[in-house]
């Protein structure tokens, strides 16, 4: 329990929130699994008030979740215990944009799509696109090492940052790295904070290399009765073009929700059971001159069974659209267990497969929904609420069938968690994808930087 008032003398009045309607929707984030309860909430302007509101608590013995966009799906920014909610988000500036570098300096709080709307004005990007894009902050893409749909091309957020400030929850301000692509000076600290879920420390500010903006985007919608057919199309694709650029796919039961609550039009006169969705980087007609060699044939010999091609960016926007809207439209309109999980490419359709055959004998209420980046092997697996089921019986029983999914992907060798890392949801399977010997020295790790802890404790693992 926080009492604010101890913070008082370190931020003004309006940067201190208590009463319970102000609080209560920072106290989780979009994970449905948890229910927020925190006591109060920081927001911060400046590194140094970060330090010092490290320090207030690490004196008084008070717990501090960081807290971005909110956008994650497994609780990381959760308050379930009376904890201080520490908000980046009134340090959302952007420090500076250096075209000639390709970098980007900014405070933690900036919201993606923010930063990607002021590097378009240089023509310059940061590559890593997601659908949650304009709520999620840039720290918190960091603390979560975001992939998105571009991982493909561009990998992981990982890649494109050079240097951090942090707070550690020793409450010391460390630099580390620089405006630099190339520094081999030792260990390198800045991976330690990448994906840590802001267990070791709040990331305050960063440093972060970009591209060139793309200034066309083609994308073909495919249509194909198997998901061993929609793999053999993903195979044909990635060795006839070389700079994919992304490969999507969906279910025709993800379709279906997204159709049914907006205003989008089945794309081909019939339904199929999977849809791929293939990017290139290029205009049509030049795109073109890459795809029909790919299309043509797994067209005529059946593999793939409709296809069409974006003739627009409108209509390149609309085809991503059916596949973007499925977690939102999941979200929004239904109570979901999620499951974000990575497995090897060629190991994706018996993974399914065996996924389906244990729910069917298992669970049989529950309806599985399958969609995510199938070019990199992250696989999104929903399951909505059944109707008949209340909402804490549901989550009871989708946490145990949890247990026998994560079984079937370390037979696959896959991991529990792709790109939404561990937070609350995932602590107690974190065993399936990580060795004892691993996890010892994760706790170490976490025992230097945060010897009391007290940031975002109970996350990714107990102390």
């Amino acid at each position: 329990m926080c009492n604010p008032l101890i913070f008082q003398d370190i931020l003004s009045r309006n940067q201190i929130l208590s009463d319970p309607t102000e609080v209560a929707p920072y106290a989780q984030d979009w994970a449905r699994d948890f229910t927020g309860n925190a006591s109060a909430v920081l927001l911060p302007k400046s590194t140094e008030e970060v330090q010092s509101i490290v320090l207030r608590a690490r004196q008084e013995a008070i717990a501090l979740i960081p807290s971005g966009g909110r956008t994650g799906l497994c609780g990381g920014a959760t308050a379930t215990n009376k904890e201080a909610i520490l908000s980046l988000e009134k340090m959302n500036t952007i420090l500076s944009i250096e075209p000639t570098e390709q970098t980007v300096q900014c405070q933690a709080g900036v919201v993606t799509q923010q930063l990607h709307d002021a590097l378009a004005e240089h023509k310059l990007s940061f590559p890593v696109s997601l659908a949650s894009q304009g709520s999620s902050q840039i720290g918190g893409n960091v603390s979560t090492n975001a992939g998105g749909i571009h991982v493909l091309k561009y990998g992981t957020t990982r890649q494109w940052v050079l240097g951090l400030t942090i707070v550690t929850g020793e409450g010391k301000i460390l630099h580390t790295g620089k405006k630099l692509y190339k520094d081999q000076t030792g260990y390198d600290l800045r991976a330690l904070f990448i994906g840590a879920e802001g267990t070791l420390g709040i990331i305050t500010e960063l440093t972060l290399a970009v591209t060139t903006l793309p200034q066309h985007y083609t994308r073909v919608l495919c249509a194909t009765d198997t998901l061993s057919d929609l793999l053999s199309t993903l195979r044909a694709a990635r060795s006839k073009i070389p700079d994919l650029s992304a490969f999507e796919f969906f279910s025709e039961d993800a379709l279906s929700l997204v159709l049914t609550h907006h205003a989008h039009k089945r794309p081909f006169p019939k339904s199929y059971p999977y849809y791929g969705l293939i990017e290139l980087e290029k205009e049509t007609a030049t795109a073109l001159e890459e795809l029909e060699p790919v299309l043509t044939p797994l067209l005529e010999n059946g593999t793939m069974k409709d296809a069409v091609v974006s003739q627009s960016m409108l209509q390149a926007q609309e085809l991503l659209e059916l596949r973007e809207l499925v977690g939102e439209t999941l979200s929004t309109h239904y109570q979901p267990h999620k499951n974000d999980l990575s497995v090897p490419v060629s190991q994706i359709e018996e993974f399914i497969d065996e996924a389906n055959n244990y729910f069917q004998e298992e669970f049989p209420a529950f309806h599985p929904i399958y969609f995510g980046h199938l070019g990199d092997g992250n696989i999104h697996l929903n399951i909505p609420k059944p109707s008949k089921l209340e909402a804490n019986e549901f989550f009871k029983l989708a946490h145990k069938a949890d247990k026998g999914i994560f079984e079937i992907l370390t037979r696959r060798g896959g991991s529990i968690s792709a790109e939404h890392g561990i937070g609350l949801l995932k602590k107690d399977y974190l065993h399936y994808s990580r060795t004892e010997e691993e996890l010892a020295y994760m706790r170490a790790i976490k025992a230097v930087f945060d010897p009391d802890n007290i940031l975002n404790p109970g996350k990714i693992f107990d102390v």
